[in-house]
């Protein structure tokens, strides 16, 4: 209860959630030292619990601390770091906007809720060019989250009962062993018409993503270069396919994810 009415003031159109709140009329931008003024930013990850304690934390700075708020928002954890280093379309994964000089001034002060633990060389590398503008991490956000992937129950019980096969132990998914992909839809069942085109997947032309994926595994044929870039290399015009895929697509165990979710960690579990 204490979590959902907060977030439920500012969707209600209340013009105040807390008794005590410091009214719009009586609240102040920031100013830097050259005298421009603006109000504080907020970077918010639109997932559920990240829209959640943004909203939170964003009636604490207007109503207690009396501080105009813009917000924008992005759906990675990376997009938040480079929009709080100042960099200017930190949603674009081919240029991130920070300029040759390095960003001078950012809008955005406080993101609330980041994935960090697979964007640690992200975070390093923001550190490294850009430590005038490059955020500071104020403590642990009081819990954690894990993210990841699980096989429906029937499913599970189809393969052993059928053939004795752990579709709940990574190494049932070996290709030269076992043929999982049995027990799941193939991608001729999907209608491609409700999906984004392969090359429109941002990443997949993630440049840091897809360089730690051709270091870690080694698979050059998964990529091209384009530009002067590397981009995946995309099959059928909708997909992403692994080298096992690759040789026999009857092989391919089917994963969808939406906007790119934990599409990098697939392709390193599937190679």
């Amino acid at each position: 209860l204490h979590v959902a009415v907060p977030f439920l003031c500012l969707s209600s159109g209340a013009a105040t959630c807390l008794d005590d709140a410091i009214p719009p009329s009586e609240r102040k931008n920031l100013t830097n030292v050259e005298g421009e003024s603006y109000p504080l930013g907020i970077w918010i990850g639109n997932w559920a619990s990240g829209r959640l304690s943004a909203a939170m934390v964003q009636i604490l700075i207007e109503e207690l601390m009396g501080f105009h708020v813009r917000t924008a928002e992005g759906s990675g954890t990376a997009m938040q770091m480079y929009a709080m280093t100042g960099c200017e379309t930190p949603t674009n994964p081919q240029d991130r906007g920070c300029g040759p000089q390095a960003p001078k001034q950012t809008y955005f002060h406080v993101g609330m809720e980041g994935w960090t633990k697979p964007y640690w060389q992200t975070w390093a590398k923001i550190q490294r060019d850009f430590p005038a503008t490059a955020p500071v991490n104020l403590g642990h956000i009081g819990y954690d989250g894990d993210g990841g992937q699980f096989v429906a129950f029937n499913v599970v019980r189809r393969a052993f009962e059928t053939e004795g096969l752990l579709l709940d132990f990574y190494g049932s998914y070996h290709a030269s062993w076992h043929t999982p992909g049995a027990y799941f839809d193939k991608i001729t069942a999907v209608n491609v018409s409700d999906l984004t085109p392969c090359n429109e997947n941002p990443w997949l032309s993630d440049q840091e993503t897809l360089q730690i994926y051709v270091q870690a595994t080694g698979d050059y044929d998964g990529v091209e270069e384009v530009n002067g870039e590397l981009r995946g290399k995309c099959f059928s015009g909708y997909f992403w396919f692994p080298p096992a895929c690759r040789v026999d697509t009857s092989n391919c165990v089917l994963f969808l994810t939406s906007a790119g979710y934990e599409m990098w960690v697939m392709m390193q579990r599937a190679t």
